[in-house]
């Protein structure tokens, strides 16, 4: 009776992170199509831009947080619930846009429009 219950806690948890990362992309989907001035509502200004290549420019976000694994263990025959460590998180994120009015300069980001998306670390997915 014991595995049952650990297999659903691990199934559950398992769970919770693929909706998150779910949540996550539908979320920077919504961006593609509209300002960069929108992602930079929601998260602040870029912290850099770059050249892209074909006229089109990179936005790059660093966003922080904290995590904290749930901390579930199994002694003795009951599951116990044990507070983990909380860890820094950290997300990259890189927002790839073209210019919708010629020679728009980064620094003008409601005149650029989102593409596509990239994000890489531990915060992101």
């Amino acid at each position: 009776m014991r595995l049952p219950a650990v297999a659903l806690i691990f199934a559950i948890v398992a769970g919770c992170s693929g909706s998150h990362t779910e949540q996550i992309k539908t979320m920077l989907n919504g961006y593609i199509a509209h300002p960069v001035s929108d992602v930079a509502r929601r998260f602040g200004p870029p912290a850099s831009s770059s050249d892209a290549g074909d006229g089109k420019t990179t936005f790059q976000w660093m966003l922080y947080g904290i995590g904290q694994p749930s901390g579930f263990a199994s002694s003795g025959g009951s599951l116990l619930y044990s507070a983990s460590q909380a860890y820094q998180t950290e997300c990259r994120l890189l927002i790839i846009a073209a210019p919708s009015v010629e020679n728009a300069p980064p620094t003008e980001l409601e005149n650029w429009i989102v593409q596509g998306w990239q994000a890489n670390g531990n915060g992101c997915m």
